[in-house]
């Protein structure tokens, strides 16, 4: 298992019997990662005592992630620059 990141959430990704899975908190990203995937209901684990949503890395959920990386690059040729903030400590 390789972790992605522990703050401001954590996200990790591991193979699998059939390719790849990606472990996230449970959240807003996970619910995500999980509509692109697509998938009903992931299924939960433990890391480091911590509970973690596995998502499985289908190719709808690639495809989306792929689909979303080149927006943004083809955000920042087009405008100059982009920022994606996916959290902020900062209260909205």
């Amino acid at each position: 298992m390789k972790m992605i990141s522990r703050q401001p959430c954590s996200l990790a990704v591991r193979p699998a019997i059939h390719g790849w899975e990606v472990l996230c908190a449970p959240g807003p990203l996970a619910q995500l990662l999980g509509q692109l995937a697509p998938i009903s209901e992931p299924e939960t684990t433990l890391v480091d005592g911590q509970p973690m949503l596995i998502i499985p890395l289908t190719s709808a959920l690639d495809s989306a992630l792929e689909n979303l990386v080149n927006t943004l690059i083809n955000l920042r040729y087009d405008a100059g620059r982009v920022q994606l903030e996916l959290f902020s400590e900062e209260e909205i």
